[in-house]
């Protein structure tokens, strides 16, 4: 788990990808350039999501592909892999795995009719970043289907 985030240069030096974006700006660069404390239950969180993401691709066997990108965007340089990207390029997807407790937040937004707003700016990053990057077409002439999946890591307890 350690060595796989020591071992990731892409979400490090201060870089901009579209996932950096939904958090702490300041704290980004904190982690980059401080020695801090590892924060376990984060990184466990990134290491199991890592894991599933990985099971996922090997399971679809070709009908997506990952798709790493890096665009100018709003005047500077951003950097995103999109976990899944049709080959025709109608679809974008995404996974999220999350916390049992942040699923309960997120389902509870999702039933009261709430956006998830984090996860509806990264799937336009990934938009923007294809339109420029990979189509080389105007931002607007882009609009591929957008899908999110949210799975949770469930914590157990004792029961009554």
């Amino acid at each position: 788990m350690l060595e796989r985030q020591q071992d990731d240069e892409f979400h490090a030096d201060g870089r901009i990808t579209a996932t950096r974006l939904l958090g702490c700006p300041r704290q980004t660069i904190l982690l980059d350039t401080r020695p801090v404390f590892l924060d376990l239950r984060r990184a466990y969180s990134a290491y199991v999501g890592s894991e599933r993401h990985d099971a996922i691709r090997r399971r679809t066997r070709g009908a997506f592909d990952e798709l790493k990108l890096d665009a100018e965007l709003f005047g500077t340089r951003v950097a995103g892999i999109c976990d899944k990207v049709r080959h025709d390029m109608t679809e974008i997807v995404d996974w999220k795995f999350h916390g049992s407790v942040a699923q309960q937040m997120k389902w509870k937004r999702h039933r009261a009719g709430q956006p998830d707003r984090e996860l509806a700016a990264q799937l336009n990053i990934y938009r923007l970043l294809i339109a420029r990057s990979v189509l080389q077409v105007p931002d607007d002439d882009f609009r591929p289907k957008l899908t999110a999946w949210h799975m949770a890591m469930v914590s157990a307890g004792r029961g009554p």
